[in-house]
Order: structure tokens, then sequence, then C-alpha cells
């Protein structure tokens, strides 16, 4: 005699097995990009020691606003191979750490700019080009994420990112 049980699991938790079994067959990864920033873009290290609301909080709040009311892409640079806090990449003597993130320079205008000092966020305009691997594009506010991590202080960035 067979028995079937049915269960009723919450969308969140349905959600969550499916991408857990997603990560577990690899059906789903993350694959970097190599990318050429030109001159005007503006870099904002997550990095920057000590962290303070300037460097830690208010980036995000920034990024947020950027993609959730003017519809600007940025992009999230996350080195996959480097250890707990290394350098995600370096730049003029700079080393960026922490997931920096890029605002290209074909979205800067007087509003983004405006939108970046009124946040007080601590970053750079590059001047020469410079070439990433670009993690994490993000076109929308991020709902949802996951970070995987691996033996030996390495980690496994793994984004599900859900536009809301």
């Amino acid at each position: 005699m067979i028995v079937f049980y049915r269960f009723r699991l919450s969308k969140y938790l349905q959600t969550t097995i499916f991408f857990l079994l997603c990560m577990l067959t690899g059906i789903v990864r993350s694959y970097a990009q190599t990318e050429t920033f030109p001159s005007g873009s503006y870099f904002i290290n997550m990095g920057i020691t000590p962290q303070t609301q300037a460097n830690a909080l208010r980036p995000y709040g920034l990024i947020y606003d950027l993609l959730k009311n003017d519809k600007i892409p940025v992009k999230w640079v996350i080195s996959q191979s480097k250890g707990i806090d290394g350098v995600d990449f370096n730049h003029q003597g700079v080393d960026y750490r922490g997931g920096t993130f890029i605002i290209p320079a074909s979205f800067r205008n007087a509003s983004v700019n405006s939108k970046i000092s009124s946040y007080g966020v601590t970053g750079n305009t590059t001047t020469p080009p410079l070439t990433v691997n670009v993690n994490i594009p993000l076109s929308c506010p991020p709902k949802y994420g996951i970070v995987v991590m691996q033996a030996n202080d390495k980690y496994t960035y793994t984004p599900f990112i859900v536009c809301s």
C-alpha cells in the first residue's frame, strides 16, 4: 500500500527549497564577465576601514535609490578568488575591497551626481578606463540574496536576485 502525504508549504519555503536544489545540482551558477569601464565611472569602495556610515551604510541606500527610482544599472564587483577581507581589484594604487559598486559613466548625469553628494558616499571617479570582472550586474533593487561559504576562507557568491 502506498500512502501519499500532502504537505502545505509556504511560498517562501517553496522558493527556498527550489533554490537550494538548484544550488546542489549546479543548475544556478554565478559567472564573472569582464567589462571595461570608461573614464568618468564612479567606484564605491566598500572595504574602507574604519567603517563609518558614509562608507558602510549609505552606499547601500544610494544603490537602492538609483536602482529603484532612477532605473540606473549598477555593477557589483566581488572577486571570486579572494580570501576573507581580500582585494577585489586594484586601480591607481587603491585596493578596492568588500564588494565594490560601480556606476558606469554613461549613466552619470547631474541628477546622479547630486544623489551621490546628498548621500555623502565615499568613492572615486575613474580617469583611465578600467577592466574588471563583474560578478553581479544589478538592474533592480534586490529582493533576495544568498551567499554560500566554502572551506579554506574562500567565498563563493551565488546571488538570486528577484526584481520587486
